[in-house]
């Protein structure tokens, strides 16, 4: 198991050209995404594609569905 280099949070706020840009000096790091996943069903689809284009070392990203306004993604930023 990886541990996590990079952890977005509230990735419902981002545009997809944004996240896409972010994540791409990354794309060998494990990443965790949380949010509200059902809302941006197409970054998530342009993230996953940036990030694990099957080279060697590339890591596929982690997805969780928290909404940020709760009480569950406080436990990531402590």
């Amino acid at each position: 198991m990886t541990i996590a280099s990079c952890v977005w949070i509230g990735i419902e706020h981002l545009s997809k050209h944004l996240a896409v840009a972010a994540v791409s000096p990354h794309r060998r790091s494990r990443q965790v995404f949380c949010g509200r996943l059902a809302a941006v069903e197409d970054l998530r689809a342009a993230v996953n594609e940036q990030t694990f284009i099957g080279q060697s070392g590339d890591l596929a990203p982690e997805w969780h569905d928290a909404d940020a306004g709760t009480i569950i993604p406080c436990g990531f930023v402590v």
